[in-house]
């Protein structure tokens, strides 16, 4: 009997390691789940209205944490249209200014497994914007158990070459392995099949398309299906915030 009790400790206490329970709220219809997941602050949001079809990670850009689902009405309404046609979205605080580092891709791929079994669903989706899109793509190529349905990004970053002085010096504080993780450095191969779809604007003075999303898809775009949907503005102009062609591109690309 004591050899029983001490399994079922030894059971309990691994899953509160990466445990989701928290604080629970509902507002404007939406229940929202402030918890900790790998050490780290997560916000989940959802409609428990409707049948859930997939998990959507969201990978936060600079200077942001896993309030970006919250910080402002281009992204409030990006993530209400997600919840209305049945996604459950979630955003992790992931290191801050990680630029990609291997610490910040663990913990990603931890909220995608954590949430897509609270929530008892299979298909799982990312939705990255500007630094997030670098731990977005590297998860993709390297986790294969993981491998989300599609990957859509807003104002993506992909190259650290492209990198502004003012930059540099954090990327290269933040993330110890810069070579391992810029993702035009990464196998071709690894992203066989991907599904992958970015938001850009040719006034983006800060993160280029040409050097980044248009780069990107001429290496890739040979083994993996990669469009791009032109907005305008600064980067992450709310133009580019595009909930309902994110849902439309999600159910597209996986369909009940």
């Amino acid at each position: 009997m004591r050899g029983l009790l001490m399994i079922l400790v030894a059971i309990v206490t691994a899953a509160l390691s990466v445990s989701v329970a928290g604080c629970s709220s509902t507002e404007g219809g939406l229940i929202r789940l402030r918890a900790v997941i790998d050490g780290q602050n997560t916000l989940t949001i959802s409609d428990g209205g409707v049948t859930t079809r997939g998990v959507v990670v969201f990978f936060h850009g600079l200077d942001r944490d896993e309030t970006i689902l919250d910080v402002d009405e281009a992204h409030r309404a990006l993530v209400r249209d997600l919840c209305a046609a049945g996604y459950v979205v979630v955003a992790g605080r992931a290191g801050g200014n990680a630029y990609g580092n291997p610490a910040s891709q663990r913990h990603y791929a931890a909220i995608a497994e954590a949430t897509a079994e609270r929530h008892r669903v299979s298909d799982v989706f990312f939705l990255a914007e500007s630094m997030g899109t670098i731990a977005a793509v590297n998860v993709m190529a390297k986790h294969s158990d993981l491998r989300p349905r599609g990957l859509a990004a807003i104002g993506p970053a992909l190259t650290f070459a492209q990198a502004t002085g003012g930059y540099q010096q954090g990327l290269a504080a933040a993330n110890p392995d810069l070579p391992g993780t810029d993702p035009m450095r990464l196998p071709v191969d690894s992203l066989a099949g991907a599904n992958i779809r970015f938001y850009v604007s040719p006034q983006d003075t800060l993160v280029s398309t040409a050097a980044n999303a248009a780069a990107f898809r001429a290496r890739f775009g040979q083994v993996a299906t990669i469009s791009m949907v032109e907005c305008s503005g600064a980067h992450l102009d709310s133009s580019c915030i595009r909930g309902e062609d994110v849902v439309s591109w999600f159910n597209h690309i996986a369909p009940w």
